[in-house]
């Protein structure tokens, strides 16, 4: 079985590409008549639950602690505003390693005990953290988590062997975000040259972006993905979400998902409409393969523990 579509809330927010009530209210309409019934949002610096929403709480070191992880879910809520009501998934966005982990999750606990949400999600946690956290929450009967949140395409597909195998042995679900990995796979080796927009290296999040995806190996990996798009005439976000959802180790039977993005309402309409043309033929899977095997050495794990565990973005 497929797994199931969520769409990714960040435009949304102020800085989103989504700005008025009615903007709003057109994708919200669209999401409902294409069969999307989950959003994802986050606020920044804040901790993240899905309309359904989940919201995830904010990577801010030092912040984790019990009392203050309740307020600041507390006040995610609030501006998501269903303070009073249960969000489906609240998520811990990204391990804070600097903190007690068993206080983090006595506070996630004790938002748990009082209704704020119906499950626990981890997201951008390496795989030894997850047992960690399992093990603290079954020892402490702390609610567990059902679900995690990570980073996983055609061309970062570390999660099938580092993530997965754990995840299954405990029953949780994979949501997998960034399935065109971050909009590398919908550009061309020359855009990542230009500069332009996410990958503009005067900014910091251009700086990270170029910083994960341009070398030589990755762009190999690109010119080879643009071939693939040209040969059998797919556009290359389509190849990348078909690829996915169809070709990829998530599993609906296990309540797995993809988070898709888009900033207009075509948009939506376009990926649902190219996920209705089926499985991807065989010889496509096959050269999608060989891109993996092009750009394994250097793919991340996820962005998130790329810039926590690294020095080079600083």
């Amino acid at each position: 079985m497929p797994p199931k579509l969520i769409f990714g809330g960040v435009v949304f927010d102020p800085a989103g590409s989504i700005k008025t009530v009615e903007a709003t209210r057109a994708t919200l309409q669209v999401l409902q008549e294409e069969g999307i019934n989950a959003i994802d949002t986050a606020q920044p610096g804040l901790p993240r639950s899905q309309s359904t929403p989940s919201t995830a709480g904010g990577h801010i070191p030092g912040q984790s602690g019990r009392e203050t992880v309740i307020a600041r879910a507390e006040e995610s809520l609030r501006r998501l505003g269903v303070d009073c009501y249960k969000v489906n998934i609240f998520y811990i966005h990204s391990p804070d390693r600097s903190a007690d982990l068993l206080d983090t999750l006595a506070g996630i606990n004790e938002l748990h005990k009082r209704g704020k949400f119906h499950r626990f999600g981890l997201s951008n946690f390496l795989a030894d953290e997850v047992e960690d956290v399992i093990r603290l929450a079954t020892k402490h009967s702390f609610v567990l988590p059902t679900v995690y949140q990570g980073s996983y395409s055609a061309v970062t597909r570390r999660p099938e062997k580092e993530l997965l195998p754990v995840l299954r042995s405990h029953g949780m679900s994979f949501y997998a975000y960034s399935p065109i990995a971050g909009g590398f796979l919908a550009k061309t080796r020359e855009d990542i040259a230009a500069g332009q927009g996410r990958w503009d290296p005067r900014t910091a999040f251009g700086k990270f972006n170029l910083a994960l995806f341009d070398n030589e190996a990755m762009l190999a990996g690109l010119d080879a993905w643009a071939h693939i798009s040209a040969k059998w005439g797919i556009s290359r976000p389509h190849l990348a979400y078909r690829w996915i959802v169809y070709h990829s180790a998530l599993d609906g039977e296990c309540g797995d998902g993809v988070v898709v993005g888009a900033s207009r309402v075509d948009q939506i309409r376009g990926t649902v409409a190219a996920l209705r043309d089926g499985p991807l033929p065989s010889a496509v899977v096959e050269e999608i393969d060989r891109v993996w095997e092009t750009v394994r050495r250097v793919a991340v794990i996820d962005p998130v523990n790329a810039l926590l565990l690294s020095s080079s973005f600083s």
